[in-house]
């Protein structure tokens, strides 16, 4: 019987590994085996040990297959081997700060670069692995962990100067164009009828983003004469769709507040150009077509609402404050 703390000398382990080489140990023998492994610890000498007699070794495609084989066995009697599905890792939670495993790892990858050999290797072993049904993220909505939060000013610097300056390749462009041959978007040959998808594309989008001088001072006097409104209200049940300036829901009201130079006032004989010729083709149609529809439209010329009082507004409006009310009522 061995002494405790005895070791053998590498002779004698060159001759045991030569003995037990070929030899098939039972199920039985296995299992003892792995019994009396079992809470074993080991030391922090011995997994430096095993780790440099492996650093380097390449396994041959049939150890693979045993080792794939062996972890599906494990797998389906329920037995946990290796990385399994909901198992935390193990620098999970720690920082540089609190762990000194974490420390060391991140001082070991600072500034390492991966060499253009291994970047080709990594891309060859992920191509057409993750697409479509494949990729675990399928059918998923994954939220960024940083959504909501403000973006440091010293991030925003960084983006800032990856990118400044710099131009695409003609290369790249040319890449960039035939992998997306043949892809088409989602939304091409679909239709998208107003009374199913009122708020789709163009009609989601409020023009202006800013409500001009002029808008701001009819909305003001709305208020003081106590008129419920509504600003870029998407009107789309008429053929030429568009986001009216202010409606007034109680009366089926749309109020048009006519920039002088955009919408062409005859008054003012602003130089025009095509543009304002077709916008005020545009608004005669429309007007045309929300009166069909039983709208009352006014529209107001610019010079005209810049002089504007309250009582000239509400003569042009053709309401009084009683005939709000009684709508109210019958409401």
């Amino acid at each position: 019987m061995m002494k405790k703390g005895y070791k053998h000398t590498k002779e004698a382990k060159r001759k045991i590994s030569e003995a037990g080489k070929g030899r098939i140990v039972s199920e039985e023998t296995k299992k003892k085996i792995s019994i009396s492994h079992k809470g074993k610890k080991l030391s922090k000498e011995h997994i430096k040990k095993l780790s440099e007699l492996h650093k380097g070794k390449i396994l041959s495609e049939e150890h693979k297959r045993k080792i794939g084989i062996a972890l599906k066995i494990a797998y389906n009697e329920g037995r946990k081997v290796g990385y399994w599905k909901g198992k935390n890792s193990w620098n999970k939670g720690l920082t540089k700060e609190t762990d000194e495993r974490v420390k060391i790892q991140s001082e070991k990858m600072l500034g390492h670069e991966v060499s253009e050999e291994q970047k080709q290797k990594q891309s060859k072993l992920m191509k057409g692995k993750y697409i479509g049904k494949n990729h675990p993220m399928y059918g998923k909505h994954m939220v960024a962990w940083n959504k909501g939060l403000p973006m440091l000013k010293k991030t925003k610097q960084k983006l800032k100067g990856i990118n400044l300056g710099k131009k695409q390749s003609p290369e790249t462009i040319e890449k960039r164009r035939l992998k997306m041959i043949g892809h088409f978007s989602w939304s091409k040959g679909k239709k998208f009828p107003k009374e199913l998808y009122p708020n789709f594309g163009a009609r989601g989008m409020i023009f202006p983003f800013k409500d001009t001088k002029i808008e701001l001072k009819i909305q003001n006097i709305l208020k003081l004469l106590h008129i419920e409104f509504l600003t870029h209200y998407y009107i789309s049940d008429i053929t030429h769709s568009y986001r009216c300036d202010i409606l007034i829901p109680s009366t089926k009201t749309i109020i048009e507040t006519d920039g002088c130079y955009w919408h062409g006032c005859p008054i003012c004989k602003i130089k025009t150009n095509n543009k304002v010729e077709e916008q005020i083709k545009e608004d005669k149609i429309r007007t045309k077509e929300l009166q069909e529809k039983g709208y009352k439209v006014i529209r107001i010329w610019e010079h005209d609402i810049k002089k504007m009082e309250v009582n000239s507004f509400r003569e042009k409006l053709e309401i009084n404050q009683n005939d709000i009310q009684k709508k109210r009522e019958e409401d």
